[in-house]
C-alpha cells in the first residue's frame, strides 16, 4: 500500500503517480510506453486544472479504453478528493465490460494499489476515501440525478459518436450539482453531422467556454501501432470506415458496403449453379430463418485463385407456413452427397436440433468478433477480385442493397430497413472457413496475436486481412516495443 508521504507526493504529481503504478498488460510500467503526444496533448492538459470538460478524439489502437480505465477507475479515485462519485459510460454493455476488466487487470497487476482497491461486479472502490468508480453502458433514463450524489461528478463518454443526444443531457444538465465536475469525452470520429457528437465537438473546438478542452488527432500518433497494420486496413476496410477508424476524420453517412462494379468483376456468366461436384473440399453456410426472415444456403469452394460460388438455395417462410428445420436438414444430408469433403456452418439460433443429429456441423454465432472477421474478409474477396460467383439475381441485389454499418467497436455488414442479407451472410460464412481451411495460392493475413500489449488491443480476437495472390498461408505479428 502507497504510504501517506508518497500518496501526497503523488497527488503533487499525478504523471509520476502514472509513470510509476500503471502496470499495462505486457507488465511494463507506463513510463516504458508512454509516448510524447500522450503527455503534451493528453495528460498535461488534464493536469493543469484549466478545464472541466474534455473531448478527445483518436483513431483506433491509440490506448483509449487503457487511458481513461487508469484514470478515471484508478487515478483519480486514488488522488482525487473523498467522496466522488465516478462513471464511465460506454455505448454497449460488452464495451463497457471492456473499461471494467482493463482496469481490473491493471490493479490487479499492481500489489501496491491492489490493497485499496474494492472490485465489485459492476463497479471498483476505494472505501478509505468513499469513492466509487462505476461502469454502465448509455442509459440515459438511469443517467438522471447522478450529479446530486458525492462530492464531485466526474463522467466519462466513451465512443461518444455511438450515443444519443437525451444520453448526453442527462449528464450535462447534472454538472449544475457541482463547480468542480469533470467530464471527458474520448471518441473515434463520426459520421453524422447532425449527431450530438458533432455538436458537442464543435462545442469544444471553437471553446465555447474557456473550461473547454478540444483535442483531435490528424491521423496516426502512436508509434507502436505497425504501418503493415494500417496498409492491410487500408485494403479490407470500405475507404470510409479507413477514413474514420485510422485516418481519424469524419465522413458523411454510412456508405455501401460494396459498389457495383466491385461485384460485376466478380460476376461470371461462363459459371453456372452446380448439383454436385465430387472433388475437392467444400463449405456450406446457412443462415437460419424460419417465420420472419428467409433461410439461406451457400456452397462454396477455394481454387488456387479464387473462392468460387458452387451453390445458393433460399427458403422463404411466414408466419402460418415457417420454413419446416426437416427440409433444411434433409438439404444438409444431400449435400452432403453430392459435394467432396462438405463442412457445414450454419447460425445455432433455432437449429440446435439439427446440430445434436448431425455433431460434425460447425456452429457461427453472431458474435461482434465473429460479423466483423466475416465482414472483413467478404469485402477483401470483392474488393480484390478474388471471388466468383455465376449470375443470381438474389445475390446481387443484397450485395448492392446492405451497408457496412459502424458499431461502437467495429464494423460488420447490416441490411436496411424491410431489406434482406440472408445470402449475404450464409455466402460470408462459408467463404470465411473456404479462406481459412482450404490450401491454396492465396492467403489472408491473420491478425491474431498472442501477447497483446495494453497500449494495442484489438477489438476482436480474429481480425482477416487482404488477400495476396500468389502468396503464403501467413499471419503477421507486431513487436512490444
Amino acid at each position: 500500500m502507497i504510504n501517506k508521504a508518497k500518496l501526497l507526493a503523488y497527488k503533487r504529481d499525478r504523471m509520476a503517480f502514472r509513470k510509476e503504478q500503471w502496470i499495462l498488460e505486457d507488465g511494463r510500467k507506463l513510463e516504458e510506453a508512454l509516448e510524447d503526444w500522450q503527455l503534451k496533448y493528453i495528460f498535461e492538459p488534464l493536469d493543469s486544472g484549466n478545464y472541466n470538460l474534455f473531448y478527445l478524439e483518436l483513431p483506433r489502437k491509440h490506448a483509449k479504453t487503457t487511458t481513461i480505465a487508469g484514470e478515471a477507475i484508478i487515478t483519480e479515485p486514488l488522488l482525487g478528493p473523498p467522496g466522488q462519485r465516478i462513471y464511465l459510460c460506454a455505448g454497449d454493455s460488452d464495451q463497457a465490460s471492456i473499461l471494467l476488466e482493463t482496469a481490473k487487470g491493471m490493479i490487479q497487476r499492481n500489489p501496491i494499489l491492489r490493497p485499496s482497491f474494492k472490485i465489485h461486479r459492476k463497479e471498483i472502490s476505494i472505501p478509505a476515501v468513499d469513492t466509487v468508480a462505476k461502469v454502465m453502458s448509455a442509459d440515459a433514463d438511469t443517467a438522471y440525478g447522478l450529479g446530486a450524489l458525492g462530492s464531485r461528478f466526474y463522467f466519462v463518454l466513451d465512443e461518444f459518436w455511438n450515443s444519443q443526444e437525451d444520453f448526453w443531457v442527462a449528464f450535462y444538465t447534472a454538472t449544475g450539482a457541482k463547480s468542480n465536475w469533470r467530464g471527458i469525452i474520448i471518441t473515434t470520429a463520426g459520421f453524422d453531422y447532425n449527431s450530438i457528437c458533432w455538436k458537442v465537438r464543435e462545442m469544444c473546438r471553437k471553446k465555447i467556454s474557456p473550461r473547454f478542452y478540444f483535442f483531435s488527432a490528424p491521423g496516426k500518433l502512436a508509434s507502436w501501432i505497425p504501418e503493415e497494420w494500417v496498409q492491410m486496413q487500408r485494403e479490407t476496410l470500405p475507404p470510409h470506415l479507413f477514413q474514420r477508424f485510422i485516418e481519424n476524420k469524419w465522413t458523411a453517412g454510412e456508405a455501401a458496403f460494396l459498389t457495383r462494379e466491385e461485384i460485376e468483376k466478380c460476376k461470371d456468366s461462363s459459371l453456372s449453379p452446380k448439383l454436385t461436384c465430387p472433388v475437392g473440399r467444400h463449405f456450406l453456410g446457412i443462415d437460419l430463418g424460419l417465420r420472419r426472415d428467409r433461410t439461406a444456403a451457400v456452397i462454396t469452394h477455394k481454387t488456387s485463385d479464387f473462392v468460387e460460388i458452387d451453390s445458393i438455395e433460399v427458403w422463404e417462410g411466414t408466419k402460418d407456413s415457417p420454413v419446416l428445420l426437416a427440409d433444411i436438414e434433409e438439404y444438409i444430408h444431400q449435400a452432403s452427397e453430392n459435394f467432396s469433403g462438405l463442412k457445414v456452418i450454419i447460425d445455432p439460433w433455432q437449429a440446435e436440433s439439427i446440430i445434436q443429429r448431425i455433431p460434425s456441423i460447425e456452429r457461427f454465432t453472431f458474435t461482434t468478433a465473429n460479423l466483423e472477421a466475416l465482414s472483413k474478409n467478404l469485402y477483401s474477396l470483392f474488393h480484390n477480385g478474388l471471388i466468383r460467383f455465376y449470375p443470381h439475381s438474389g445475390l446481387e441485389r443484397e450485395l448492392l442493397s446492405v451497408n457496412a454499418k459502424q458499431t461502437s467497436y467495429g464494423w460488420r455488414i447490416d441490411h436496411l430497413s424491410g431489406g434482406y442479407s440472408d445470402i449475404v451472410m450464409a455466402l460470408g460464412m462459408s467463404c470465411l472457413h473456404s479462406v481459412k481451411e482450404s490450401p491454396g495460392s492465396f492467403y489472408s493475413v491473420i491478425i491474431e496475436p498472442e501477447e497483446e500489449p495494453d497500449w494495442y488491443k484489438l477489438e476482436s480476437k480474429l481480425s482477416l486481412g487482404r488477400m495476396f495472390p500468389r502468396g503464403r498461408w501467413g499471419r503477421i505479428s507486431h513487436r512490444s516495443e
